[in-house]
């Protein structure tokens, strides 16, 4: 893919998973898996911002290391690093900004989101090199 084609890619995906995480997560699907803790710390995390489930719901924080919003991330980014292997600098800042908006405008930002990304965009970058090259 050109690095043009790799850009719209990545802007199409960052769409689509604003509108599920700020529009269909928080009205439609309500108090489902969404709010499923996957691995849990052993110490509490205080890494989530106040509002982390921005539909009100407390969930499984503060002794959850990986929550299903987490695994999301993960997943998402390892789609762009399979996709967009030549922008990857580009995609990983924003998702930092986006989760400094997440954290100005709602209050809903986990800072441990910037490490799965950099996890998922690593993964997907290694998945490109052993199966897309």
């Amino acid at each position: 893919m050109t690095p043009d084609a790799q850009i719209l890619a990545a802007i199409i995906i960052f769409i689509i998973a604003y509108v599920y995480a700020m529009v269909l997560a928080t009205a439609i699907l309500k108090y489902n898996i969404h709010y499923t803790c996957m691995v849990n710390s052993p110490r509490p995390l205080h890494t989530r911002g106040q509002n982390y489930y921005i539909a009100g719901h407390k969930g499984p924080q503060p002794n959850c290391l990986v929550t299903f919003w987490n695994l999301t991330h993960i997943v998402m980014y390892t789609v762009l690093g399979i996709l967009c292997p030549d922008i990857l600098p580009e995609i990983f800042m924003m998702g930092i900004l986006f989760e400094l908006y997440e954290k100005k405008k709602y209050e809903c930002h986990d800072l441990l989101d910037i490490v799965y990304n950099g996890l998922g965009l690593a993964i997907g970058y290694g998945m490109h090199l052993t199966f897309c090259t």
